[in-house]
Formats: C-alpha cells, structure tokens, sequence
C-alpha cells in the first residue's frame, strides 16, 4: 500500500514571507561572504528571525553564507 503524505498549509502572509525571500536568495552572491571561498548554499540572517522578525524578508538582513560559516555564526 502506497504511504500519502499531507502536505501542511502555509498561511497567505507565509507564503508572500517565502516568495520574498526565494527572490532575495536568488539574487544572492555565489560564495560565502565570510569566508569567500566555499559555495554560499545557506541564507543566513544578520540579524536573527527569532529576535527581529519585522526584518525577516529584508534584503540586507540575509546573507549567503556556506554551511561551515552558518554553523559558526549562529
């Protein structure tokens, strides 16, 4: 038998959250702006979601970084 999966709903206000923020990663540099030599396969945010969410989807608060560099920052 096969398994199904639900997917959750994501609320309007999410949603828009999570386009703008696709956007902003697609326009993100390549390499991490830390160490400026691994891929920047993570967006990390300066200042953190938890503590500012008014400056969730702001570009200048999200950054690539790599894996490594995100690890350490956080």
């Amino acid at each position: 038998m096969k398994k199904t999966y639900k997917i959750p709903q994501v609320s309007k206000k999410q949603a828009k959250r999570n386009r703008e923020v696709a956007k902003i990663k697609a326009s993100m540099s390549s390499v991490c702006v830390v160490c400026k030599r691994r891929p920047a396969i993570d967006p990390a945010h300066l200042l953190p979601r938890s503590l500012f969410p008014e400056f969730y989807t702001e570009e200048w608060n999200i950054v690539g970084m790599c894996r490594c560099c995100h690890t350490k920052y956080d």
